[in-house]
This record gives C-alpha cells, structure tokens and sequence, in this order.
C-alpha cells in the first residue's frame, strides 16, 4: 500500500440516536451538515446536525423532521441556505417544503453555476431539475427502466451537464436545460450503481462506485468502456467523492466499515482505515480546507480526518488551526413550517 498520502483520525462526533447517511461541509465556513435518520432509515425521524469542527463542543444547531433525512446540500451562494431531502419523497428548504417525488429521495443537489436550481434523484426512477422560481419541474430525467435513481451528480466543471447513477447498472450523462433525454449512456457494469462524482478539473472524467466492490472510471469522450477498475473493498461501495485539491485522489466509503483513499490514475490505494463498527454510508472533502475530509456511518458517529504527506492512521486531538466562523442561521425550527402544496404533474 502507497502511504504517500493517508488518512488520520482528526475528531469523532456522536450523532446519537441518528445513523448517518450523508454529509456535506460548508463551501464557505468551517461546518458540516449531517443527514441523519432513526432506525436505519427504515422508520422514525430523521435529523439535520450542524457542526462547527473547531469548537471542543461542535454541535450548532440542530433540525428534526418527520421522515428519514437522506441527503443535504449546501448553497455556494448563500451559506445560510441547506437543502435536505427526505424518505417522504420531500425537499426541504429549512423553511416550506414541497413534495417533488413519489418514492425517497436519494440525492439532492443545488445547481453550481446558478443557485437558483437544484436536482433531487428519487426511488421514484426520476431525476428532476427544479427551481425556487417555479412551481413546476424545469425537467424530469427518466432512463426508461423505472430503476430506483441511487445518486445525480453536478460537473463542477462541465456547465449544465448531469450524471445520474442506477439500480440496474447504467450510467447517465444528462443536460437538463436543453432536454430529458440522456446524451451519454455508460455500459452497464453488472451491478447496481451507488454512487458517482466528477473529476474537480478535467469535464471529461467521471467514476462511478457499485455494490460489486468496484470503482470504475471514466472518459466520456470514450464512453464504451471504463478507463480502469479500481478493486480492494469487500463489500457495496456506498459512495465516491473527488478530492477538489489533488486531481487523481478519491475517497470511497463502503458496507465493508472502511473508508479508503485511492489514486483514481495509477489504480493504487494510498489508504484505508476502518474508523466504524457498521455500514460507511457518506464521505466528503472540504471545499474549504485542503486535507481535510469526514465520512459518516449507521454507527451514529461522523469522523473526521486530515490527509498529508507520510501520516500514520492515528487518533490526533490537538486543536486544528483555522478559526471558526459566526454560524449563519436562525434559531429557529424551520422544518416544523407547513408543507407548500404539491407540484403538480406537467
């Protein structure tokens, strides 16, 4: 194993009661938002935490909400704006709510280049841009194989361009704003896609991330096969995340309790650490501080590590060195709003 780069353990936080399914850091402070849920996500409420990580007690503020919180997003524009969608098919805007899927919602992202739009993927087999300006879908992506949609994913760097990933196998690239048909259908890779992300430079680079334990990716300019198969977990690969700061490293949690850091260019694994005693469900670098990165798990925890040059996988407590920002939000409950009405079909 390369120990170029590896990670080490920086802070652990309890998020008790809640098994954790996704988290996002801030584009703008030093928080991070986690997208919990009780029992599993099966039945029970769900919990939006934020945490500032460098304060000795981290948790902000907290919101509650009737229904299993799957996945957050955080505005670039406005950084007291989060998006969360839920297991009863709605978005949330820590204000009103509307209901946009049928099924749970798997994903949920605000478009980069204009905050005004966002795109939620659903077990309903639909992809849907939406804006804050309209009461009516902008587009709604479907394959055709009302297969369960597991993640859709912005290019940072391909305007207006999408990719979605499927239970059945199949990868999607879509631009939304021009139509609802895919431009580029990846071969399928044999078992059921949980995640993707896009390169943070190159547009035309993608990975995707399956229950078979295997990263595959991809140049979409030659979109019939993967450029390389990344192998080492024992288990589902739950999520895939690029690092902003270093081209080729991707992080990658898995049903295996392991997070891992790989060279998506050589093939090679720089690290891997087993910092939980259940499913890994999300990981994400921070957009704001390079080597620093934090996954999630149903273990009620949410860890956070630092990643440099020939560090040993440790428990590190000293203080980390950037001062924290005045938290952005209210106090106040907003997901206990009354629901907007529900968008109606085209």
């Amino acid at each position: 194993m390369n120990t170029t780069n590896s990670l080490n353990h920086s802070r652990r936080i309890i998020t008790e009661g809640y098994h954790g399914y996704n988290l996002k850091f801030s584009p703008q402070y030093n928080f991070i938002a986690l997208a919990g849920a009780e029992n599993f996500g099966i039945k029970g409420k769900g919990s939006v935490f934020i945490y500032d990580l460098f304060k000795p007690n981290p948790l902000v503020q907290r919101y509650l909400y009737s229904d299993a919180i799957f996945d957050v997003s955080w505005s670039k524009v406005d950084p007291s704006l989060i998006l969360t969608g839920s297991g009863d098919g709605c978005v949330q805007l820590l204000l009103p709510c509307c209901r946009i899927h049928e099924k749970e919602i798997s994903s949920i992202e605000f478009f980069a280049f204009d905050q005004e739009y966002f795109t939620s993927s659903s077990w309903d087999s639909k992809v849907i841009l939406n804006s804050f300006s309209s009461q009516t879908p902008i587009c709604v992506m479907e394959s055709g194989s009302l297969s369960m949609v597991y993640e859709a994913k912005w290019s940072p760097v391909r305007e207006r361009c999408l990719a979605s990933v499927e239970a059945n196998g199949n990868a999607f690239v879509w631009s939304p704003f021009n139509s609802d048909r895919p431009n580029i259908v990846l071969p399928n890779v044999g078992a059921e896609i949980l995640s993707c992300d896009w390169s943070h430079s190159d547009p035309n680079y993608l990975a995707t991330a399956c229950t078979g334990a295997i990263v595959h990716s991809w140049d979409l300019r030659f979109p019939n096969k993967p450029l390389l198969e990344l192998m080492g977990h024992e288990n589902a690969i739950r999520k895939i995340r690029f690092n902003p700061f270093l081209t080729d490293e991707v992080a990658t949690v898995s049903y295996d309790f392991t997070t891992r850091l790989w060279n998506i260019a050589s093939g090679l694994e720089i690290s891997c650490v087993k910092s939980h005693t259940e499913f890994v469900y999300g990981v994400e670098f921070s957009l704001c501080t390079p080597g620093m990165m934090a996954d999630c798990s149903w273990d009620q925890t949410l860890q956070v590590y630092e990643i440099g040059p020939h560090k040993y996988l440790q428990q590190n407590s000293r203080p980390l060195p950037i001062a924290s920002k005045p938290f952005p939000f209210s106090s106040q409950n907003t997901f206990a709003s009354k629901p907007l009405p529900p968008i109606p079909n085209k």
